[in-house]
């Protein structure tokens, strides 16, 4: 998800109206059909905080990856930002007071990556996903966040597609995207979704755009 800096508590009380129930070969087609936070309830939240009718400035992006439980993937997740082919203005990884080696992780990747502006935050008890993301937020100036989930990796045009996608549709203050989901062995478990018009298809591909 990339968001054009709106309250990320907003966002997780919203995503409380998706449906639930849908057996897994039928998810692809149900996530296509019904987006995980709802149109209505977009348009809602942007007309009461004042967002119809703006548009958006994205000069400059952050990505922000809350850790909590995932350090099997965590290097992965972060080696996938440090190889985009346009690389965020800023990382902010927030360990959430994971009881894993979530630390080493994150230690090791920042002194291996010293030419990235990396910023980590410690929680000394454990706050939540949504806490997290918001507390790096308010570290940060960068206009457009990206949301990466800490056992999420992404491919390498992740970054350039969603700030031009912006760029390109200022009306745009959200972004939804779609996934490949993959097995413990890293083969895709399910087929790619459908690529977005012109552009390369990526992990986190914002594959439908919502208008708010």
């Amino acid at each position: 998800m990339a968001l054009n800096r709106l309250n990320c508590n907003s966002i997780k009380n919203m995503s409380q109206f998706k449906l639930s129930g849908i057996k897994n070969k039928f998810y692809s087609l149900y996530r296509l059909i019904c987006p995980e936070i709802p149109k209505g309830k977009l348009r809602e939240f942007s007309k009461k905080y004042g967002l119809l009718n703006t548009t958006n400035q994205c000069d400059t992006l952050a990505v922000i990856i809350p850790c909590y439980k995932h350090s099997n993937y965590l290097q992965k997740c972060l080696e996938s930002v440090a190889n985009q082919t346009q690389l965020p203005n800023q990382i902010i990884i927030v360990n959430d007071a994971s009881p894993d080696n979530t630390s080493e992780i994150i230690s090791e990747f920042i002194t291996s990556h010293l030419q990235l502006k990396v910023l980590s935050i410690f929680n000394d008890t454990n706050l939540g996903q949504c806490a997290s993301i918001n507390k790096a937020i308010s570290q940060t100036d960068a206009d457009l966040y990206m949301i990466l989930n800490d056992d999420d990796y992404l491919l390498p045009y992740a970054c350039s597609v969603q700030l031009e996608v912006f760029r390109e549709n200022p009306f745009i203050h959200l972004s939804g995207a779609s996934a490949f989901h993959f097995s413990n062995d890293d083969h895709i478990a399910t087929s790619p979704p459908p690529s977005f018009p012109s552009y390369h298809t990526s992990y986190h591909t914002p594959k439908e755009c919502w208008v708010l």
